[in-house]
């Protein structure tokens, strides 16, 4: 809903994500929601719809369009069937990522219509949903790849500015001014 879809705006902007994180924000949300696959057609289309929220707030609060302008109009049915086929044997081989490429290099609709090139894929995929756990895993799989091909030539990241904390404070304790110093440190290995 409207306030869930807020939250996620809102956690994404506290987050302020590097644009290094983003594929692996958006994988995430992948890998997650196979966990949550269930022999439930319903619920799975819900977790489909739920997905590509959190994709669509990733992509509206850390990424802007490549081509405002785009190079074609969007074509509702044609990008429906070419994502069929796509998701039609349930992988995504090297020539299939190739094609996804060209396709979206060659078919970039106007800003306002990148939400649908994208949201059109979780419709697609909604007929190739079933009871099984494994193929509805693969499944998302190949969203996935569709939508990594679909930002990477449609988007790119928004400039990136860290936000640090306020002005230093030397009024504290050793312990807590090598605290300080230790958090500023944004050239430290980090894990994940």
């Amino acid at each position: 809903d409207q306030d869930e879809a807020q939250e996620l705006v809102e956690y994404f902007v506290s987050l302020n994500p590097p644009p290094d994180k983003l594929v692996w924000l958006r994988s995430t949300a992948f890998r997650l929601g196979c966990g949550h696959l269930s022999d439930d057609n319903d619920q799975n289309v819900a977790l489909l719809r739920t997905i590509n929220a959190i994709v669509h707030s990733l992509e509206t609060t850390c990424m802007i369009p490549k081509d405002p302008d785009g190079n074609s109009e969007f074509d509702d049915d044609k990008a429906e069937e070419f994502y069929k086929g796509i998701f039609s044997d349930l992988s995504v081989d090297r020539e299939e990522n190739e094609e996804l490429l060209a396709f979206f290099k060659e078919n970039i609709p106007p800003a306002g219509s990148l939400v649908s090139l994208r949201a059109t894929a979780f419709k697609a995929a909604t007929e190739f949903l079933t009871d099984d756990k494994k193929t509805n895993t693969s499944l998302l799989r190949c969203i996935n790849v569709v939508v990594h091909a679909f930002e990477t030539t449609c988007l790119v990241p928004k400039k990136y500015e860290l936000k640090l904390e306020p002005d230093f404070d030397l009024d504290v304790s050793l312990s807590d001014a090598i605290q300080q110093m230790w958090n500023l440190d944004v050239n430290r290995l980090r894990p994940n």
